[in-house]
């Protein structure tokens, strides 16, 4: 503690040399004060830690913050090929929207292609960067305006609509066919009569189902106009507005009537 109480000097010192490595690190300038107080307790002597303590506290709270704001409020860096956007250059060969030619920027020449294809640019133009697309440049004849923006594209057509109910299809046939399975026992008790049905056609132009939606009056005849629509029938199926085959429900007269 003595050589300590002897050599404070030597400890402060050992301090500013710790925050300024730090500091290196950091980059944030806290460290950098806290060295600068370290080094105010340096030149104070070995006893007088509140002066450093207070040198510390005063380049933290008065001097960090104008360098940081210094520090950090510069004009923008460009860096790379963004620095050449805004410059102006002469053209060397010519520039058409089909060939690239050259422009001489900023001492080096570069590979050209013209902002508007449809401009030719001609060599001893003035022409300014708006653009660089890899290692070309984009460019514009100076005092020559842009040409206006292409309007938008106009809206799509509205979709057709392609909604379609059920249709019969072959309908003549299949007809025929279930009426001649006249049932039998209807046919020796000479019972005629017509069948209301309502069928549920599938995507595929077949009756998934069939229900009578008003009777002949014969239990016989009912159930043969189904039998029929089930095992005969088929439609065109409906579709959506896309396009698409849909189920759908049509209703139909099976009429049995004897020769």
């Amino acid at each position: 503690m003595d050589w300590l109480n002897d050599h404070a000097w030597a400890a402060w010192l050992g301090l500013a040399a710790m925050f300024g490595v730090a500091e290196m690190f950091s980059l944030d300038l806290i460290f950098l004060m806290l060295a600068v107080g370290a080094m105010g307790g340096v030149v104070a002597g070995a006893f007088d830690a509140p002066l450093a303590l207070g040198t510390s506290l005063a380049t933290l709270t008065l001097l960090r913050p104008p360098l940081v704001a210094r520090l950090h409020g510069g004009p923008e860096l460009r860096l790379g090929t963004g620095k050449l956007i805004g410059t102006q250059g002469v053209v060397t060969a010519q520039i058409t929207g089909t060939e690239s030619g050259r422009v001489r920027l900023a001492g080096d020449v570069w590979s050209a292609a013209p902002y508007d294809e449809h401009l030719v640019i001609e060599p001893g133009e003035t022409v300014e960067v708006l653009e660089i697309r890899g290692a070309t440049a984009y460019v514009h004849p100076t005092g020559d305006p842009l040409p206006p923006p292409a309007p938008p594209a106009p809206p799509p057509p509205p979709a057709v609509d392609r909604t379609s109910g059920a249709t019969p299809r072959g309908q003549s046939g299949w007809a025929r066919r279930i009426q001649s399975n006249y049932p039998r026992r209807a046919e020796r008790e000479g019972t005629e009569g017509s069948v209301g049905v309502t069928v549920t056609i599938s995507p595929d132009g077949r009756v998934s189902s069939c229900s009578v939606s008003r009777s002949s009056g014969s239990s016989d005849l009912d159930a043969a106009a189904c039998d029929g629509m089930t095992r005969y029938a088929r439609y065109n199926p409906a579709t959506n507005a896309a396009g698409d085959p849909v189920q759908d429900t049509v209703s139909t007269t099976i009429v049995y009537q004897l020769n």
